[in-house]
């Protein structure tokens, strides 16, 4: 099985932001109502500021036996950054209570493939739900949506369709919510 996400360290830097008091977050464009960009979103709390991105990773595709085909998909990436929130800046002014990754575990029996990618990283404050996530495993774009669940911004049966090809594989979807 392939995992593609936040490493155990970049985890660990999450955790830094659990009660601390999410001040804002930016990134380098905005379209409606949610935030688009091309790959970086900065999240600021009073004790640490975080740079998330879409990194390119490459894996191996599907175990054919004569065939040994690396793809290349994008996954999260964190990491500590001294940058400050510069422009397109979104206050929130919030004490960070908990904090969830969801994960999406893709099985496609027929091929014997197995892959589980973090595709959500949820900030949960008194108010509201912050919902920093990843659309489709092949691009980097990244989004912040406020106050939506991850299943109505991406559903499952999305995902089946998008990995199906075209219909002629069975696959099987595992939807799993880590708490940090």
């Amino acid at each position: 099985m392939i995992k593609a996400g936040f490493t155990t360290e970049m985890k660990n830097i999450l955790k830094k932001l659990k009660g601390a008091e999410f001040i804002c977050y930016s990134a380098s464009k905005f379209h409606a109502g949610e935030t688009v960009h091309d790959g970086v979103i900065y999240i600021h709390a009073n004790n640490v500021s975080i740079k998330v991105s879409n990194e390119e990773m490459q894996i191996p595709w599907f175990n054919h036996k004569e065939l040994n085909t690396i793809e290349d998909i994008f996954v999260f990436h964190c990491e500590e950054t001294f940058e400050k929130a510069r422009k397109n800046v979104v206050f929130v002014q919030e004490k960070i209570e908990e904090m969830e990754l969801i994960a999406d575990c893709v099985k496609i029996p027929k091929e014997e493939y197995e892959i589980t990618l973090d595709m959500a990283l949820i900030i949960i404050t008194k108010a509201h739900r912050y919902v920093l996530s990843r659309g489709w495993y092949f691009g980097e774009s990244l989004s912040i949506d406020v106050d939506k669940n991850y299943d109505e911004i991406y559903p499952i049966k999305q995902v089946v369709e998008e990995w199906n090809n075209f219909g002629e594989w069975e696959v099987k979807v595992n939807r799993v919510i880590e708490k940090l």
